[in-house]
């Protein structure tokens, strides 16, 4: 764990999430899952054929006697242009349990991921949706969820009194539904 905290270049990024009834904007510091992985001899470009590989995230709060659980494509991971953290600071101090867990190498048991097929099942009770939670090889990993990211870019100041005075600023986002469609946002 001293490797992955201190052996990596840590990035600190400015980001505002949608979470849970509310918006963060939080500074979230430490090195990129993908140079974890290259220096651990993962390759940067994995083929796996057919195969698709995952990462899975566990948080450590407890949900319905279950901890939340994520997944991301690893192709998604090892592209330099996404920066997906191993998190382990948030506004300069260590991570708290509520916002994330640490590394593991278990396999995810989670049935909350299993069950958010419902959103795509007319049938609840029909043969296919038996089927879909019952294997957990069903479960949505490249979950859909209403969000809004906004960057700031590094070395970008608000000035308080500016805001007060209705000045303009520009900012960028996205929103996606479960349906997966993409919108893309600019304000001022």
């Amino acid at each position: 764990m001293d490797d992955i905290k201190w052996k990596f270049d840590a990035l600190n990024m400015p980001i505002f999430m949608a979470c849970d009834d509310s918006g963060r904007y939080v500074f979230w510091k430490r090195p990129r899952v993908r140079d974890a992985f290259l220096a651990s001899g993962i390759s940067e470009h994995v083929d796996g054929g057919e195969k698709r590989y995952f990462i899975h995230f566990r948080g450590s709060d407890v949900h319905n006697e279950d901890h939340y659980e994520t997944s991301l494509p690893l192709e998604y991971v090892m592209d330099l242009t996404n920066d997906v953290l191993l998190a382990h600071e948030m506004n300069d101090v260590h991570l708290p349990p509520d916002h994330g867990c640490w590394i593991s190498k278990k396999e995810k048991q989670s049935y909350l991921h299993v069950w958010e097929v419902e959103f795509f099942l007319k049938d609840m009770d029909s043969e296919l949706a038996n089927y879909f939670f019952h294997y957990p090889d069903t479960a949505c990993y490249e979950e859909h969820l209403n969000s809004v990211i906004e960057v700031l870019r590094q070395g970008d100041k608000i000035d308080l009194e500016d805001v007060k005075k209705s000045k303009e600023y520009h900012i960028e986002g996205f929103a996606y539904n479960n349906r997966g469609d993409m919108h893309r946002g600019f304000s001022r």
